[in-house]
Parts: structure tokens; sequence; C-alpha cells
């Protein structure tokens, strides 16, 4: 999914390519890297319950000098509230700071906070224009039931959410398995998952609602179909709520394309 992805620095850093691989891949999974180049390591770990989420930043200097004037701010989206607490101004040569930031989920957003990571170190001062990505799929559970509705049970609630035509995304030979297409509707989504319908094509159905902190807002619904002979998965979603339901179509393309779209 698009994102900032610049670097300002004598030295180069990493490549928007590089960066939006890893805003990918941290947009369905708990923990991983934000950000790399030969002066930091940016890692996350995080946790959502409900409508709120945690994240810890781990910021580790790989320089054998130290890091001064170091700071992370954010900017949040319309729907998405936080903050980030005790931020050292500094990393030591060879050392890791942490800190945490901690956001509550108040409507559906389009988008992630905005994140500037700037710092002085070896004589240079670097910026990094990054996105963080507390995506709005953050936010979802499971909704009860789905993996035992029938074909027609789930063509009847697909039918009453509105949607947009389908994405088709070609896919490296990983998402060919369906267990991986499972793994990235049940953790990526937190949804709950149905087993392919019977037919030639590989569908999975997905259901989700999404959590703000006072409790369930706005219903989403997902379906991939893998086609492995043409090594395409087609993304359709569906949702009450148009912002929810761009921010996780947003999300699916994203992961299955390796940040590319």
């Amino acid at each position: 999914s698009a994102g900032r992805a610049t670097v300002t620095g004598r030295t180069p850093g990493a490549t928007a390519e590089q960066i939006g691989q890893w805003r990918a891949r941290l947009a369905v999974n708990r923990e991983g890297v934000l950000y790399e180049d030969g002066f930091v390591q940016v890692g996350i770990k995080s946790q959502f319950q409900g409508g709120r989420g945690r994240l810890q930043v781990f910021v580790g200097n790989k320089q054998d000098d130290t890091i001064t004037d170091f700071a992370f701010k954010l900017s949040f989206p319309p729907g998405l509230q936080g903050g980030v607490s005790n931020v050292p101004n500094m990393v030591n040569k060879k050392q890791q700071i942490s800190f945490e930031v901690q956001v509550e989920c108040v409507g559906a957003f389009a988008g992630a906070p905005d994140l500037d990571v700037s710092l002085r170190c070896a004589g240079e001062a670097r910026v990094m224009s990054l996105s963080l990505p507390i995506v709005v799929s953050k936010f979802l559970q499971p909704s009860g039931g789905v993996a035992a509705l029938s074909l027609g049970e789930w063509d009847g609630r697909w039918g009453r959410l509105a949607g947009r035509p389908p994405v088709p995304v070609p896919v490296q030979d990983k998402w060919l398995m369906e267990s991986a297409i499972k793994s990235l509707l049940s953790v990526g989504l937190s949804a709950a998952v149905a087993d392919p319908f019977p037919g030639g094509v590989l569908s999975f159905g997905a259901d989700s609602v999404l959590y703000g902190a006072a409790g369930p807002m706005s219903e989403v619904l997902a379906q991939l179909v893998l086609d492995k002979a043409t090594k395409v998965v087609t993304v359709a979603v569906r949702s009450d709520n148009e912002v929810l339901r761009t921010g996780v179509e947003a999300v699916l393309v994203g992961a299955l394309s390796g940040g590319k779209r």
C-alpha cells in the first residue's frame, strides 16, 4: 500500500521499494522491521485488543558514533488517536533504545500515521519520512459463525453490503498455497475464515468487525479467489463503511503485491 518512503541525508538510505516491503509486511504482522540502513534499525512489536493498541519501538544504533538529536514524531489521521512517550534523544554507539506508542481507534480511518524519524550521527543529519503501519485492519476482530456459513448464507450477507469491482493481483509463488491465504486473512485481518467454497477456483471468505474504544462499529467481508494457473489472487472487499472497505482492500493488495501497490 502507498505510504511515505523518503530519506534525506548525505549517505543513501533504504530504497522506497524496500521501505514499502517492510511496511506491507508489518501491516499484516505483529512484529518486524520498519526501517534499516547503515545507521539505524527500527523494529516494531505490537499488540492490539479491541479498539486499542500498543507498539514497542526498538531503535538500534549500528554506528561507532553516538546518535544525537533523535526524534520520533507522529501525525495521526482522523479516526485514530495516540501518542508516543519517553523517547530518548540519544542512542549510544552499538546500543539499542526502546519506547512505546499507544493508539486508540475512534472511527474508521484511511491510511496510516505519518512518521518522521530524525537524528544526527557521524557528522550527518538524517530524516526518514515514513508511515507507521497502524492501519484500520489492526482493529478488527473475528465475526462469529462465518466458518459454518453455507454458500447461500455467505452470498446473502455479501449481497447486503456495498463494494467495488474486485482487484486482480499478480502474486509470487508463496501466495499460491492455501495456508498462506488463510493466514493472511486470519492473522492479517483477525478474521473468521471460511474454508474454500466448492468449485474450480479456491475462494476464501473472511468476516471481521471493526472495534473502536467504545465497542463494535462496522462489519467487513473479504473474499480472496486464488487462481493457481495464472498466479493471480483476486481481492474483493465489502462493508457497511466505505472508509473501512477501502482500508482493508489496500492492506490485502499491499500484502499480496509485496508493497508494490
